[in-house]
């Protein structure tokens, strides 16, 4: 059994870098999504929740290189032409979005009604509030199923 060379090395080092760009800019783009997902299927009108949970369930339901395939090779076929990396990061962003959007809703759903009521009261009397009134008491309870989500396919749901 022989040793790894310095050019193996290097390109595991490379590939290392690139995957935690990839997983950096996944997380970014799926958590800026994903809050406007949590924040439509909580507080928008009922046409506005209604796609927004039709997306989650779409994309949720889609295997991860399925999404990958599609932006690969889908977006040159619509006649969009978009570097490989730039199509990688598209897909695992859409792929995370769904998953933080259903996390975040659940946190904002679970910050208790009497607390919720005082963050509406403290938004009407502080002019420069937060424009979610239950996203500061939220933070706690979405951080810890958030974390595993920071690397979209540790989010694959698994055949048990």
């Amino acid at each position: 059994m022989t040793g790894l060379t310095n050019a193996q090395l290097l390109f595991m080092l490379r590939g290392f870098g690139w995957t935690i760009a990839l997983s950096l800019l996944a997380f970014a783009g799926g958590g800026l999504l994903g809050f406007a997902l949590a924040l439509a299927r909580v507080y928008a009108p009922r046409p506005v929740r209604a796609m927004a949970m039709l997306y989650i369930k779409l994309i949720q339901g889609t295997p991860l290189l399925i999404l990958l395939f599609l932006t690969y090779f889908g977006l040159p076929a619509m006649g969009l032409v978009v570097d490989p990396l730039v199509a990688v990061a598209l897909g695992l962003s859409t792929y995370a979005s769904a998953y933080l959007g259903e996390i975040w809703r659940g946190s904002l759903e679970a910050v208790p009604r009497a607390q919720e009521e005082a963050g509406r009261r403290n938004l009407t009397i502080t002019p420069n509030a937060a424009p979610c009134p239950t996203c500061p008491a939220a933070d706690p309870i979405a951080a810890p199923a958030s974390a595993p989500s920071a690397v979209p396919t540790a989010a694959v749901p698994t055949a048990a």
